[in-house]
């Protein structure tokens, strides 16, 4: 099994502000998302990867989101299984980015 590179939420924000080119796919449900996400994310619900690989660009880094890291994890690990070797995982997920990196969503989450 390979395990995904990390990437922090601060770091993943820098990446953003640069406006570097990556994919973020976001893998969270749909009302997750509607409650906070990153501007620019690509949404991809886990249970859809499987069906919907084809609109991720692999040539593209690609960053896996979702709440809290482990549904993102499974998502690089899929994606690195098919070839998608630049695919990471943002550690913590949007908990963590909502916190101390984007305080702006901080009251979307509990």
């Amino acid at each position: 099994m390979c395990v995904p590179t990390e990437i922090t939420p601060a770091e993943v924000q820098r990446i953003v502000e640069r406006g570097d080119a990556v994919c973020l796919l976001d893998v969270r449900q749909l009302w997750e998302y509607e409650n906070a996400h990153i501007p620019g994310v690509l949404l991809v619900p886990l249970p859809e990867l499987p069906h919907r690989v084809a609109e991720i660009d692999s040539s593209e880094r690609i960053i896996c989101i979702c709440e809290h890291g482990v549904r993102s994890a499974y998502a690089a690990q899929f994606l690195a299984a098919r070839g998608c070797q630049s695919a990471s995982t943002m550690t913590g997920g949007m908990a963590d980015y909502a916190g101390p990196v984007e305080t702006s969503l901080l009251e979307s989450f509990p």
